[in-house]
């Protein structure tokens, strides 16, 4: 009788969206069991004030809040969360992440450097025969640049859509276009 599958789970903090996938390791594979996704916009307020906005702050710890419950629900042995560029710019990052530890999770703020790789490794699958590739990885508070296999390289721009709608507000239709 082979043993149960065990569930992990992987939490991604980022500029404008919190995921959570949950999968179960099977042999060397992960069957997803549940993806959640919460739009916070955790970095809207970044450029403007240096730091996550009280009502984004508010909104990612119920996210938060929300994946610990499952993870629990799903008994959830192990799990990995980390911050990307919003939490690397943030100026009230400490209390952020002190608040998320109070509700039980621990998150990680990575580097460009680790983002490009986990981003990179999570679409390397999909890339096999390929002899060279490059990846764009638009997010809300940077894009990355992948260049690979082999020797890989990367380059981070802080520029993301959460960064540049705040530079420039949308509108429709947009202002200042003329019309055709």
């Amino acid at each position: 009788m082979e043993p149960k599958a065990r569930p992990l789970a992987a939490i991604d903090v980022g500029t404008n969206t919190l995921r959570m996938l949950v999968g179960s390791v099977e042999g060397k594979a992960i069957r997803p069991d549940l993806r959640m996704r919460r739009i916070t916009g955790i970095g809207k307020a970044l450029r403007e004030s240096g730091g996550i906005g009280a009502q984004e702050f508010r909104a990612s710890l119920e996210a938060l809040r929300e994946f610990r419950e499952e993870m629990e629900r799903l008994g959830v042995v192990e799990y990995r969360a980390c911050g990307t560029a919003a939490l690397r710019e943030s100026g009230n990052r400490e209390e952020f992440l002190d608040q998320a530890r109070r509700l039980g999770v621990r998150i990680d703020v990575i580097s460009a450097r680790e983002e490009a790789r986990y981003t990179w490794d999570g679409i390397a699958g999909g890339l096999r025969g390929v002899g060279g590739a490059l990846v764009l990885d638009i997010g809300g508070g940077s894009t990355e640049f992948i260049a690979g296999p082999g020797e890989r390289d990367f380059i981070s721009l802080p520029v993301g859509v959460v960064v540049l709608t705040s530079l420039f507000p949308l509108s429709d239709p947009p202002k200042g276009w003329a019309t055709l």
